[in-house]
């Protein structure tokens, strides 16, 4: 069933060389409503857009969407007059960049509508930038309009359209990311759109794809429930980022078994996961092997191990406990436990030095 033809007339264009700024191109674009498999939009290119290199339906609709009015900068200066100067720089900086077509600059244009970020809210300007992003090739742009057709935001209520922008933003080879980066605007107690539901949502879809950030965010939810269950989501998911190298997801593995986080506490299985860790280089699973050492939690008590991690973890420069447990240390040693502590701790400094922040 037909929606609805657009003629649009395009003046200057300059997407590409082969065309003059004084062309002028002719771009009729049907809209065709879904069918049984969400082939959503197919688009008429006449002989005109293809003698200027317009040779898809894609390009076609992209070729509209990148000719978006939205609003100018004297526009988004009025909006942001109240603002901080500096924010009005930076607002400044974003909109020279989406002039140039930059898509990511579109997005976060997209973005401060939505969120009233140093311009007022405003849905129908942030439709207008991700509607410019998604025709620059932005996934997460593309993913915003179909939120946009499936929730009715100052659009028609949609599911084809809906259907349509999330097919094609997952064709993207960066869809994860940007899944991902949807879910953590909802999980953003600042953004306009704050809904964890949803935000688990899109995190589900890109860890279905091995996202790493995906997966973190996923296990850093449960690991704050107070449920056993919960706890076991956390785990796995943490063990998913562990098994694609993530240093804080395996000391994050560390910290529940710890603590004992809503499980038997274990210490054996922490220390086992905060050595991995440790030596990947990560300062705060150094400092909690350096405190099981000093107080034997799970292992055989080792003032020299414990003095070893303490000073590769540099703790004791910003944490009073650290400095303390380091004091005390150096007090206790004889002369020559000092000096095998301190030829450990060099060779743990320079095997194991901090290199992950």
């Amino acid at each position: 069933m037909l929606l609805r033809a657009l003629l649009i007339t395009f003046t200057s264009l300059t997407l590409l060389s082969c065309v003059s700024r004084e062309s002028e191109i002719e771009v009729e674009i049907e809209i065709e409503e879904a069918t049984a498999h969400n082939s959503v939009s197919h688009y008429k290119i006449p002989v005109m857009a293809k003698s200027a290199g317009i040779t898809s339906e894609e390009q076609s609709y992209d070729l509209w969407l990148r000719k978006q009015i939205c609003p100018d900068f004297d526009k988004i200066h009025q909006d942001s007059k109240f603002s901080p100067p500096e924010a009005v720089e930076a607002l400044q900086k974003t909109y020279n960049a989406a002039r140039r077509h930059n898509a990511a600059a579109q997005a976060e244009l997209g973005d401060r509508y939505i969120d009233g970020n140093a311009v007022p809210k405003d849905w129908k300007s942030a439709l207008c930038w991700y509607r410019a992003a998604a025709g620059n090739g932005s996934a997460y742009a593309q993913y915003w309009i179909g939120i946009f057709y499936q929730n009715g935001y100052v659009v028609k209520e949609s599911a084809a359209q809906a259907a349509y922008w999330f097919n094609r933003a997952g064709t993207h080879s960066n869809s994860a990311a940007a899944e991902a980066q949807v879910a953590d605007r909802y999980a953003d107690d600042a953004a306009g759109i704050h809904d964890m539901g949803q935000a688990l949502f899109w995190y589900e879809r890109a860890a279905a794809k091995h996202n790493l950030t995906a997966e973190l965010a996923l296990g850093n939810f449960y690991a704050n429930s107070h449920e056993p269950a919960d706890i076991q989501r956390a785990l796995s998911w943490y063990g998913k980022a562990a098994g694609q190298h993530s240093v804080v997801a395996v000391y994050n593995i560390g910290q529940i078994y710890y603590l004992g986080q809503a499980i038997p506490r274990d210490y054996t299985q922490a220390h086992k996961w905060f050595l991995q860790a440790a030596e990947a280089g990560y300062a705060p699973a150094q400092y909690n092997l350096a405190d099981m050492y000093y107080r034997g939690l799970g292992v055989k008590q080792d003032w020299v191990k414990a003095f070893a991690w303490l000073v590769t973890s540099n703790a004791a420069e910003n944490n009073p406990a650290a400095l303390r447990m380091h004091n005390q240390l150096t007090e206790e040693f004889t002369p020559e436990q000092l000096k095998q502590a301190s030829h450990l701790a060099a060779d743990y400094s320079r095997r194991f030095g901090n290199h992950s922040k």
